[in-house]
C-alpha cells in the first residue's frame, strides 16, 4: 500500500516589490498522519502544518484559518494567501485552492479523518535503525 502522497502546488511569493513563482511541493505521509509538509525547493525549507488546518483553510472561504506562525486567508474563489512567520521574518504566499484540495483528498484516501494513529513499534524500530 502506498504510504505517502506528494503534489506540486501553484505558489506565488508576494514580495514588497514584485511577486515570484516558487517551487512548492506538499507532502503527506501516513506514518505522520496529522500533518502535511510544505517543502520549498529554493530556498530549501520545510514547514509542517496540521492537516486539519489545511482542510479548514480550503473549506472555509469566510474566516481565516490558523493563528500565530501559520495563517491562511481567503484571497478569492480559487486562491488562498498563506502567511508564514518565523523569528527571521514573514513570508506571504498565494496558493491555488484546487491544488490543496487535491492533496487533501489524496491524504484522506490514505488515512481517513478520525483513523489517524501512529504505529509505535514501527517508530521505535526506525529509531533503532538510526
Amino acid at each position: 500500500m502506498k504510504a505517502h502522497v506528494a503534489r506540486r502546488v501553484r505558489c506565488t511569493f508576494l514580495g514588497d516589490d514584485r511577486n515570484t513563482i516558487v517551487a512548492l511541493e506538499v507532502r503527506y505521509h501516513a506514518h505522520d498522519p496529522w500533518v502535511m509538509r510544505f517543502h520549498f525547493r529554493y530556498p530549501i525549507q520545510e514547514w509542517t502544518i496540521g492537516r486539519e488546518l489545511v482542510d479548514q483553510a480550503v473549506a472555509n472561504r469566510d474566516m481565516p484559518a490558523g493563528e500565530g506562525d501559520v495563517v491562511f486567508q481567503n484571497a478569492g474563489p480559487e486562491e488562498l494567501m498563506l502567511t508564514l512567520r518565523s523569528p527571521s521574518g514573514r513570508c506571504r504566499l498565494m496558493l491555488n485552492r484546487a491544488n490543496l484540495r487535491q492533496i487533501l483528498s489524496a491524504s484522506y484516501a490514505l488515512v481517513p479523518a478520525g483513523e489517524e494513529h501512529i504505529d509505535w513499534d514501527e517508530e521505535f524500530a526506525r529509531l533503532g535503525a538510526l
